[in-house]
């Protein structure tokens, strides 16, 4: 997906489409819908999220599975499609090692799963914090994840670098 301006949009037809901002230059953006099933992913509806975001620096890569979702619940189905979607990481990894375009040692890489939504339920709305834009994280079967509200987006809240 081609970052204009230093800025990118995610977009999931009929749902919603988010901005990212200030975005800095080692950024690859990745439609999982565009990337397709992978064989040996049990899984009966190949439910995944919509895209992963990869950032480098000098001595290692974020990887950000995103899910948007028109309206956080508190009960969605997007936290189980954020898990599933590891194995990707793990097939691109994968694949730019044996095309080369890794070298050894290959960078560390640091995993992150980010919900979005357009608007927000009401029972969650008394969960915000001093933050407009956020919500508590939340933990689902081993990951964490971080929950965000709104259509624009500064690049550093969607990727938290250390």
């Amino acid at each position: 997906m081609p970052i204009k301006n230093q800025e990118f949009l995610l977009r999931e037809p009929r749902v919603m489409t988010v901005r990212v901002v200030a975005v800095r230059n080692n950024v690859i953006v990745i439609n999982l819908d565009r990337l397709g099933s992978l064989s040996g992913i049990k899984d009966q509806h190949q439910s995944r999220c919509d895209y992963l975001v990869l950032s480098q620096s000098s001595s290692s890569v974020v990887a950000v599975f995103v899910e948007l979702k028109k309206t956080l619940s508190g009960k969605e189905k997007g936290l189980e499609q954020l898990r599933r979607a590891s194995p990707y990481l793990s097939f691109l990894t994968e694949l730019t090692r044996v095309i080369g375009l890794i070298k050894q040692p290959a960078p560390s890489v640091s995993v992150q799963f980010v919900l979005i939504g357009s608007r927000i339920a009401p029972l969650l709305d008394k969960l915000r914090l001093g933050d407009p834009q956020a919500l508590p994280d939340e933990t689902h079967r081993g990951i964490t994840v971080r929950r965000l509200v709104g259509k624009t987006f500064a690049f550093s809240k969607l990727v938290e670098l250390s």
